[in-house]
């Protein structure tokens, strides 16, 4: 239509509307190359195209005349009547600058701004002579009178409304019969709202020219909110009298997104290993389609993505297909994606959540909530997507395909996490797969990351107070305290008080570690960087004496007794003479207080172990043996009964605790347990 059609009247206006991302400049190159092919075609008069980018230009109250000079620019030499009019209007347009007239139809101003020597000397208090300040006053006359004369000498010599009409005539003669003009303005949902205004007031305002085609791209919800400004509440009808002709770009169908997206992102081979040559395989795919590639720069984004970090699945030895996921969810909802990631590398704290008489579907329910916040505003497709590349049920898709629990994907860690959330143990490979999963959030690129600055306030921290200032928000503290073991293996010759630290950190977690379990978690990494000697796999690492005799005082001085407990008998190696005194202190703790040991394995243990200490002390801890626990006390001995095989073996197996008739009336039967 626009090449054939002639529009010798006035210039016409195309808008080119869609969403952002959703095809628009593409759509645009589209159009260039048919207009490009015109002249192989019969009867087709082949236009002149040019490009207008607003962006180009800083000033918004230029725009008509860098719109102009664009349209000059781009005209056939050989116009020479249509160029020398439109020349002579850019003249008129850019005669004397807008900034110019403002500021020459006040003398005043230009006074300050002239005797602007005079005014400081007077400020300071010195002495002005009257020559200069005349001086002064006669230059800024003289400028005003000169700026008038020349904004009054473009007004009589020839106005831009007689310019504009000489240009006019020139476009639509005879000599330029079939020929037209087709100017391209792409981004202009980009721009500021006044610019936005600016744009539309010199294509309708100023440059209306025959055989003038201006073809706008834009998203229509924009540009109409910036209209509104100007007409309010009449954004939509100005937009519309100002576009002859709205083309919206049509949807295409949900198959031929997914070959766009399958052709675009698969058959690339960027992705090294694991292309999607199964059923299975091209669901999965389908599925992130869905959910995250909704529009083309969707999949353009996620491809560039996957080609500045191709190499990651086979470096950390991530499924190809979980780490498209996980990119795809980084680039369409950065929070979302932190927050999932986050929630995955606290399951140490799902596992040793205390039960409280919940159900285990009650307790990932809420934990889910409580770590990933926005999923209660997420879009059913990206929810059916975490589903079935996790295995969590955040979904409602009850017809959704549940992906293969293999090594190396998320839903295996999230099977194994599951399968223990029963009995609350831990074993190597949930750790193998946490650490695939920190290496993969270590490799991407951090808007939340922490500083060293920030790490550094952490491990030098002076008091608990000063360490609980430096700790991040709740949902940051794994990748916090992840980042914090990093650095300190990366910055060897970084000095600060190792046990001072340690301590400071056991001293803020007692009494608090069930809300903390991600701390306790680096409290164990941190001890085994910093104080454990460098050991083969498979060799017993044991913690240096120095380390014994820090986590001794703990328990000895009653700094962080709890912590003491939950490390020295989760090590291996020689803590013998540890346990020995362990066990006399414990004597004289409660089985309330023994009981709030986080991990059911260690208090097990603990509670074992008390059976080697003085006979007349056991006997009277016996005797001190309350008739009921608490509610909260209650639920943690049943714990360790029901949190792992390792803790129910421990007490099942425990002479002494199943000789005391005292104890064993404080356990609730299994049967009431399961129930």
């Amino acid at each position: 239509m626009l090449l054939k059609q002639q529009f010798p009247d006035a210039s016409f206006v195309v808008g080119i509307e869609g969403e952002w991302g959703e095809g628009k400049s593409s759509f645009i190159n589209c159009l260039k190359q048919r207009f490009e092919q015109a002249k192989q075609v019969h009867g087709e008069i082949p236009p002149a195209v040019v490009e207008f980018n607003p962006w180009w230009f800083e000033n918004p109250e230029k725009t008509a005349s860098n719109l102009l000079e664009t349209i000059i620019n781009g005209r056939d030499q050989n116009d020479k009547e249509a160029i020398k009019a439109l020349e002579a209007l850019f003249a008129a347009l850019n005669h004397i600058t807008p900034w110019l007239e403002k500021l020459a139809s006040n003398p005043l101003v230009l006074t300050v701004l002239f005797g602007a020597n005079a005014v400081a000397m007077l400020a300071n208090g010195k002495d002005v002579p009257w020559i200069g300040a005349l001086v002064a006053a006669g230059l800024s006359l003289v400028l005003y009178i000169c700026t008038k004369w020349l904004a009054r000498h473009r007004v009589r010599s020839e106005s831009l409304a007689g310019l504009k009409q000489k240009a006019a005539a020139a476009l639509k003669s005879e000599k330029m019969k079939g020929q037209k003009q087709i100017v391209i303005i792409d981004d202009l949902d980009r721009l500021s709202h006044e610019e936005i205004r600016e744009v539309f007031r010199a294509v309708k305002g100023v440059l209306d020219l025959p055989n003038i085609v201006y073809v706008i791209a834009y998203d229509r919800a924009i540009v109409a909110s910036a209209l509104d400004e100007v007409h309010k509440g009449k954004g939509e009808a100005y937009l519309e009298k100002i576009v002859q002709l709205q083309y919206r770009l049509p949807k295409p169908t949900r198959k031929k997104w997914q070959d766009y997206n399958f052709d675009t992102l698969i058959k690339t081979g960027l992705l090294r290993h694991g292309t999607p040559s199964d059923e299975e395989a091209r669901f999965s795919f389908d599925v992130i389609s869905q959910a995250f590639l909704t529009l083309p720069r969707d999949a353009k984004r996620l491809l560039a993505s996957v080609h500045a970090y191709q190499l990651i699945p086979e470096e950390i030895r991530i499924d190809p297909f979980d780490f498209l996921f996980l990119e795809a969810l980084r680039l369409k909802d950065r929070r979302l994606w932190e927050q999932l990631l986050t929630a995955i590398l606290s399951v140490r704290e799902l596992i040793l959540m205390p039960r409280d008489n919940k159900s285990a579907e009650e307790l990932l329910a809420t934990w889910l909530q409580t770590y990933i916040p926005k999923l209660e505003e997420t879009k059913p497709a990206i929810k059916d997507a975490i589903q079935h590349f996790t295995g969590w049920p955040v979904g409602w898709n009850k017809e959704l395909k549940e992906r293969a629990v293999t090594p190396q994907r998320l839903s295996r860690l999230v099977s194994r996490v599951q399968s223990h959330f029963g009995y609350r143990s831990w074993d190597d490979e949930i750790e193998v797969l946490l650490n695939m999963v920190r290496a993969y959030r270590q490799s991407q690129p951090a808007e939340n990351q922490s500083s060293n600055e920030e790490i550094e306030r952490f491990l030098q921290a002076g008091s608990v107070s000063t360490l609980a200032a430096a700790l991040p928000g709740q949902g940051m503290k794994p990748i916090f305290f992840y980042e914090s073991i990093g650095y300190l293996r990366h910055r060897l010759g970084f000095s600060f008080l190792h046990v001072r630290h340690a301590s400071l950190v056991a001293e803020y977690l007692e009494g608090r570690t069930w809300e903390e379990i991600s701390l306790m978690g680096y409290l164990r990494e941190f001890l085994d960087c910093v104080f454990a000697e460098e050991a083969k796999p498979y060799q017993i690492i044991d913690l240096s004496d120095v380390a014994k005799e820090m986590v001794t005082d703990w328990l000895v001085c009653e700094r962080a007794p709890t912590i003491a407990l939950s490390v020295g008998f989760s090590q291996q190696g020689d803590w013998s003479a540890f346990r020995a005194l362990a066990v006399e202190k414990c004597l004289d703790m409660s089985l309330e207080e023994l009981l709030a040991i986080p991990d059911p394995v260690v208090a097990a243990r603990v509670l074992d172990a008390m059976g080697e200490g003085d006979s007349v002390k056991r006997a009277a801890w016996e005797a001190a043996l309350p008739d009921r626990l608490s509610e909260e006390g209650q639920g943690r001995l049943n714990f360790l009964f029901t949190g792992s095989m390792d803790s129910k073996k421990t007490m099942i197996e425990s002479t002494w605790l199943n000789e005391s008739e005292r104890f064993k009336a404080l356990i609730t039967p299994p049967s009431s347990t399961a129930s």
